[in-house]
């Protein structure tokens, strides 16, 4: 059996902070003449581990290479296992990170959830370091520049950090000075004037850290316990519509894992049924949403453990792509826009929820219609649809005339002082007050756009391909929350 090997320098790390704190000190020089402005150089820091090779890179090799000034050395004095600062050896502490989604074509993070994750992490080891800088000056001046600009810093102690992971909990330490040795020199002076060396002292307590445990969640997708900050506010109120002072603290958002949601528009009358994640939703026409497979879920059996639907006040968010499109006769929608609105049990049915006060709808692209005709069954004054009107505007879904053979085809009912009617499936046709034509034509539009029906009172959209109704469809897990 191989061990793994780990290793994720965590001393190193300690020790590239430690000298980039030391590491923006500089000392003043005369100047090079009277006008001219003092001249400041900054100290270089160096990790000087008493090693002979570190010695001979400091001395480039050479035992005739006389050592610059000023500059400064940090190095590790000693390490002790800290006894006092133990705690349960076998504790594990267990973190849930959510991470956002990533566009690998755009190299860039979106505003909807990623992949979930739990992190177990070990009971840290404690340590103390001891650490010294050795503060090498050419005379006493530089010695009570630097001195003073790094003492000032220590009342006693500075906070550190080794890095900026917050599921790192050993990041945050202090460094506490401890002792400071002035001068490395002794009275009386020998014949050899050397480099005059300050020696601080300081301590450093850090914890080593065992490897984390990784595990992705499955269970429930998405849970937040709480929406509001730590002064009591309600977190985005405008995104949770809440007014009643009541509800602070009693909110929870909550987003399943395996189960999709159906929204229906029925007569105007929004309603959303909960199915298993495997149930299929088709579309039967091109502005009917479509049905599903199998049977609908109770939605008390899945909130049991949740809590209950208060009417009025529980709501569902909906992450609406506005630029979806269908896939051959499925509607699958992403996430990019939030619908929002509160929500109720059907007293006639346990499988849906009534859906109102819906909010976040998209913003219409196209003028409104005033109804969705078939034009070789009506026509204006027939069958029950008005008279011809300056801006009435239909959505057609059948035909009308041929663009090769126009008058031969055409609809006779639509045709005006001559003027022959042409337009395909899925065309608005508007009356301007001597003929009808084509204000969109659905063969050169490949965006998506947006009516609404003045006569219904609903809004459709158009795929690129197909009319269906506005928002209503199919939403995948992960792509709804209940806010009960």
């Amino acid at each position: 059996m191989t061990q793994q090997f780990f290793y994720q320098g965590e001393l190193r790390r300690w020790l590239a902070q430690l000298i980039r704190m030391f590491s923006e000190f500089t000392v003043q020089y005369g100047k090079a003449s009277p006008t001219s402005d003092y001249t400041y150089v900054r100290v270089p820091v160096t990790y000087g581990d008493s090693s002979r090779i570190v010695q001979s890179i400091i001395s480039n090799n050479s035992e005739n290479m006389m050592q610059s000034a000023p500059r400064m050395v940090l190095y590790i004095s000693a390490m002790k296992y800290a006894r006092d600062r133990v705690q349960d050896p076998t504790f594990v502490d267990n973190v849930n990170v959510r991470t956002r989604r990533y566009d690998s074509d755009t190299n860039t993070y979106l505003p909807q959830q990623g992949t979930a994750y739990t992190f177990q992490r070990m009971m840290p080891v404690p340590y103390d370091l001891s650490i010294k800088v050795d503060i090498w000056t050419s005379n006493t001046n530089q010695k009570l520049q630097l001195l003073e600009q790094i003492l000032c810093l220590f009342n006693p102690s500075l906070e550190i950090q080794s890095t900026d992971n917050y599921l790192d909990w050993t990041s945050l330490s202090i460094v506490e000075l401890t002792n400071v040795n002035w001068s490395s020199r002794t009275i009386p002076v020998g014949g050899t004037d050397a480099i005059d060396i300050a020696t601080l002292e300081f301590k450093l307590p850090i914890w080593l850290s065992a490897p984390a445990k990784v595990t992705k969640l499955n269970a429930i997708y998405k849970v937040i316990a709480s929406i509001y900050t730590e002064e009591g506010e309600l977190v985005n109120p405008s995104d949770w519509e809440v007014g009643d002072d009541l509800l602070l603290g009693t909110r929870s958002v909550i987003t399943f894992n395996n189960y999709n949601v159906f929204v229906t528009d029925v007569n105007n009358n929004y309603q959303i049924q909960l199915l298993n994640s495997n149930q299929v939703v088709t579309a039967n026409s091109a502005t009917d949403i479509g049905t599903f497979q199998g049977s609908p879920v109770p939605w008390a059996n899945v909130l049991s453990d949740y809590g209950n639907i208060r009417a009025g006040i529980s709501q569902i968010q909906l992450n609406y792509d506005v630029n979806s499109n269908i896939s051959g006769n499925v509607i699958n929608y992403g996430t990019s826009n939030i619908i929002s609105g509160t929500v109720a049990i059907s007293p006639f049915d346990p499988t849906i929820l009534m859906y109102n006060n819906v909010t976040g709808i998209p913003a219409n692209t196209l003028p409104a219609i005033n109804s969705i005709i078939n034009p070789q069954v009506v026509a204006p004054g027939i069958n029950g649809l008005p008279p011809a009107a300056i801006g009435q505007a239909y959505l057609l879904t059948e035909a009308i005339g041929n663009i090769t053979n126009s008058k031969a085809n055409a609809a006779p009912a639509w045709n005006f002082g001559g003027n022959v009617t042409i337009a395909n499936t899925n065309d608005i046709i508007t009356y301007n007050g001597t003929s009808w034509h084509v204000t969109f034509n659905s063969d050169n539009v490949t965006s998506v756009q947006y009516v609404a029906n003045i006569t219904s009172n609903t809004q459709y959209k158009w795929t690129g391909s197909a009319w269906v109704k506005g928002f209503a469809g199919i939403y995948t897990a992960a792509d709804w929350s209940l806010i009960i």
